[in-house]
């Protein structure tokens, strides 16, 4: 397989980026099927009303006709009809692969609370290199609504904000691609303040721990960090953008050199698919969680009308971690609480020992 190197290198930058996510969805999703973690926490359980458990499984079942639906519109169809894989194709089986990243705001703290009403398997987070937070592996990830999620709850309304763009430049052909992602970034905004408010008031997912000063409705169980309004438009702006930026090919700024690419169709298909990915993977990383792993040595106490079921056995009482507050450590991984941990405790009295010795 030949590469013109001058006219393939942004293609093989992203598909080399494509193919490190891709390794690391496959390590850490891997370990975590084969462990003994793959288990249901059920924490709390007991304590959902009846009408809690039909929105859950309501959420779930919605969840699944719509990817459904997705899949027949935007992968099967086209294919059936053409023969060959559509970009839209591509770039709803990219995002979905974003779900490796779902729990990652709580990389540094419990920030983000799922419900174990929903069908979950704990989590794949105690395999992420370098993770911080406490008792990783059971994280009630939600294995069919947040999965299945990024394809109708991120990927589709990216599809459709990237057609209110096109509607925008058809409707005011001197606007200024400036203003035009501007304008799209504030539509965004509005639309997720919406949307994670009908979340955030059902308990389909809580911002647990947030900064209060950042955050709308500070100490509700309701409460909404706004820079992760910010965080999240822009990861919808990202994706819109890179759909309706594309050539006359129909090619996406991260494609530009697939043509130069001496490979089978199939090949190329599958480099275009992995140059998505990698685009997709990275500014979500950078744009999203990165910030939030700031973000989480700044945020202020879990509200107290949380329900166990949203805590689900992460920190509290008849666990060893107290939950994150302003005045409680961090807690790590490695720490069996935050409340004395014993390496630290040994090496403070080893270093008091030491100038102890000193001094005499």
């Amino acid at each position: 397989m030949a590469l013109a190197s001058s006219k393939t290198s942004g293609i093989k930058f992203w598909c080399f980026l494509g193919i490190l996510w891709i390794g690391l969805c496959v390590y850490c999703w891997g370990s975590w099927v084969i462990s003994d973690h793959f288990v249901t926490n059920t924490t709390g359980r007991e304590m959902a009303t009846p009408m809690y458990v039909l929105l859950v499984r309501g959420v779930e079942v919605f969840s699944i006709v719509s990817t459904l639906l997705i899949i027949a519109l935007y992968i099967v169809k086209p294919l059936v009809k053409t023969g060959k894989m559509s970009w839209d194709g591509l770039f709803f089986l990219a995002v979905l692969m974003l779900w490796i990243q779902e729990p990652w705001l709580n990389y540094t703290q419990h920030q983000i609370l799922y419900s174990t009403v929903f069908v979950n398997f704990g989590s794949w987070c105690g395999y992420l290199p370098g993770w911080n937070s406490p008792n990783p592996e059971i994280y009630p990830v939600p294995i069919i609504f947040t999965s299945f999620a990024y394809m109708w709850i991120l990927a589709f309304p990216a599809l459709l904000f990237s057609n209110f763009m096109r509607w925008m430049k058809a409707r005011k052909p001197g606007i200024s691609d400036l203003n035009l992602i501007g304008l799209t970034f504030l539509t965004i905004c509005v639309f997720d303040l919406v949307l994670e408010t009908f979340i955030l008031r059902t308990h389909i997912f809580n911002y647990g721990s947030t900064v209060p000063r950042l955050s709308l409705f500070a100490g509700k169980y309701y409460q909404f960090p706004i820079y992760e309004m910010l965080s999240w438009s822009a990861c919808y702006l990202a994706l819109a953008c890179l759909r309706f930026y594309r050539d006359d090919k129909g090619q996406s700024f991260v494609e530009r050199g697939i043509d130069h690419l001496r490979a089978p169709t199939r090949l190329k298909t599958f480099v275009r698919w992995l140059a998505i990915v990698g685009f997709a993977q990275t500014f979500m990383f950078l744009s999203y969680n990165v910030p939030y792993a700031f973000w989480g040595t700044q945020s202020g106490p879990i509200p107290d009308d949380m329900p166990a079921y949203q805590t689900a056995g992460l920190c509290g009482p008849g666990t060893d971690y107290d939950c994150p507050d302003f005045d409680v450590p961090i807690a790590r991984k490695k720490c069996p609480t935050n409340r004395i941990c014993p390496e630290e405790t040994s090496k403070l009295e080893g270093d008091r020992d030491h100038l102890a010795a000193g001094e005499e």
